[in-house]
């Protein structure tokens, strides 16, 4: 799953926890935004730029793979459903915790990815 795969052998980082917030953009936003705030963010953070600052090149290869998945359409698309399901299971969570607050006693706590049985 996005977001969940650790980091490769090759040095690749693992994804930010928002892809656009790394960017600095909204969700939704348009290929020209993407490449614009790209464009900005990688002169900032540039590794010739930055020289022996550890922080900058991680930035920088944080900022460089948010362009890459959000503008590669499969990538994204992958992305934004994943973005999707972990704000679902917020969702879920939150509420299983508040019936469970008032007493409710249905209340029925699901591990991630499990499916719930039908009756």
């Amino acid at each position: 799953a996005v977001g969940s795969r650790a980091a490769s052998s090759q040095g690749e980082e693992p994804p930010a926890e928002d892809m656009y917030a790394t960017l600095g953009l909204r969700r939704g936003a348009e290929p020209e935004e993407i490449k614009a705030a790209y464009r900005r963010l990688a002169k900032q953070y540039h590794p010739d730029l930055n020289q022996g600052d550890p922080v900058a090149q991680a930035k920088f290869r944080e900022v460089s793979h948010a362009h890459n998945t959000l503008l590669h359409v499969g990538l994204r698309r992958m992305y934004d459903l994943h973005l999707r399901r972990q704000e679902g299971m917020k969702r879920c969570e939150d509420l299983a915790a508040e019936e469970a607050s008032r007493g409710f006693r249905g209340a029925v706590t699901m591990r991630r990815g499990a499916v719930p049985a039908v009756a």
